[in-house]
């Protein structure tokens, strides 16, 4: 009879850019698990059968659940990333060095002959078996390997996953390589090129360069019928799988005999797939691109922060006090553009120049711009402060220079075009001047 496990770590699980954690939140399962978990601030979560590990932000471990095989041991000491196996834990040191506590019964948690292999940037943890990665983008393997799990090919590797007997690596290149217990197709792989890889107990998932899922392997409870994308990370457990969409939130599919799947309506950082349960990392505070009630930043949230920018005491909870300094200001303004392009897809900064956000800089916005001139300041008129692209509560020629600058006609992204500020004023052929006057050129 097969010994099932979960699995789920992806090392260090990455969160939003210019957030520094948040805290734990979990669902699902009925054998201790959910209990005790703990509070606080968190940058990455593993899930075991039975328990859980979460990584602070000052680098210590702290677990919690079924501590029968010593896996909630944790060790003191600086961690960069955590990985839960069925009964056994891993940490890695930011010094790159592999730490393991818990059931050993096979070796996966023997780790003294590791130091030959010099430092490690990634770790992954099976049912009785361990993956580390090398810095050098070797695997390592250890612990059973009556499959060939711990025996992993040769050859250049940006990431590792372990399942129940099997195990899938990440090639320097993007493709998916698998090895060890091949039961209902665990390891074949699909091809194409991938930035992300995880296993569940049977079944395995890659996301794709555009963030699209790929899934095989055991599909007993529908666990590789993924939803379309695009997503930002990927949790696989025992039966059921997980995504993190580019908003923050969960999708869940697969086995829910446990509720495992039945994500709570927050929104998250980082996600982490358990044997019956799951584990998330909530944002952690009162969210600015929520107000909208579509889960993306979108001009509803950006007319809210305009109507309180210059405010000294964080209306909302703080709502939009990006930076904590107690001021909503300019640089909270620069913070929420910038979590903007996050949460809508967009890889660069979010163009200070979009009046409009249809995701592009043109002739509509210096129009709009144009006919909201207001060099007097918005905080005395009380106009239109949509185009206050420089935070100092007026629209004035220095906002033009920032829509100027960032002129970008066919999306964000394109090639750079010549600055039209003057050539574009002048085809507009008025401007706005304050009191309503409109000067003809």
């Amino acid at each position: 009879m097969r010994q099932l496990f979960l699995l789920l770590i992806l090392g260090m699980l990455t969160t939003r850019s210019g957030v520094a954690g948040g805290p734990i939140m979990n669902w699902g399962g009925k054998f201790g698990q959910l209990d005790n978990t703990p509070v606080g601030q968190f940058q990455a979560v593993a899930a075991g059968v039975n328990h859980g590990l979460g990584l602070q932000g000052d680098g210590q471990i702290v677990a919690w659940g079924y501590n029968g095989q010593g896996q909630l041991d944790s060790p003191p000491g600086q961690f960069q990333a955590v990985a839960a196996g069925a009964y056994h834990s891993l940490g890695l040191t930011t010094d790159g060095v592999v730490a393991a506590w818990g059931h050993n019964s096979s070796g996966q948690a023997n780790v003294a002959d590791l130091l030959s292999y010099g430092a490690f940037q990634a770790v992954a943890a099976g049912n009785d078996h361990s993956l580390g990665l090398t810095t050098e983008g070797q695997i390592v393997g250890w612990g059973a390997d009556n499959n060939g799990q711990a025996s992993p090919p040769v050859g250049d590797f940006q990431a590792i996953a372990a399942g129940n007997e099997h195990s899938l690596g990440l090639t320097s290149g993007g493709q998916v390589v698998g090895w060890g217990d091949n039961y209902n197709g665990a390891i074949n792989t699909p091809s194409g090129q991938f930035q992300a890889i995880v296993a569940g107990a049977f079944h395995s998932m890659a996301l794709t360069m555009e963030g699209e899922i790929v899934a095989w392997g055991d599909n007993s409870f529908g666990q590789t019928n993924s939803p379309a994308g695009p997503f930002q990370a990927i949790a696989a457990g025992k039966k059921h799988s997980l995504a993190l969409t580019m908003e923050g939130e969960i999708v869940g599919w697969g086995d829910n005999s446990f509720g495992q799947i039945d994500a709570q309506p927050d929104r998250f950082l980082a996600v982490a797939a358990g044997y019956l349960h799951s584990l998330a990392i909530a944002t952690g505070g009162p969210d600015p691109c929520a107000l909208g009630g579509d889960a993306s930043c979108s001009t509803v949230d950006l007319d809210a922060l305009y109507a309180v920018l210059g405010t000294s005491v964080p209306p909302t909870d703080g709502l939009f006090d990006l930076n904590s300094d107690d001021m909503v200001d300019a640089a909270d303004l620069t913070a929420w553009l910038s979590l903007a392009a996050s949460e809508n897809g967009h890889g660069s900064p979010y163009l200070r120049g979009d009046t409009d956000l249809d995701f592009d800089v043109d002739l509509s916005d210096y129009n709009a711009l144009a006919i909201h001139f207001d060099p007097v300041g918005t905080a005395a008129s009380g106009t239109w402060v949509q185009g206050n692209f420089d935070g100092d509560t007026d629209t004035d020629l220095s906002d033009y220079n920032w829509l100027a600058g960032n002129f970008s006609p066919a999306g964000y992204g394109t090639p750079a075009v010549p600055e039209p500020a003057t050539f574009c004023l002048l085809l507009v052929g008025l401007l706005v001047l304050p009191g309503g006057r409109v000067k003809i050129f």
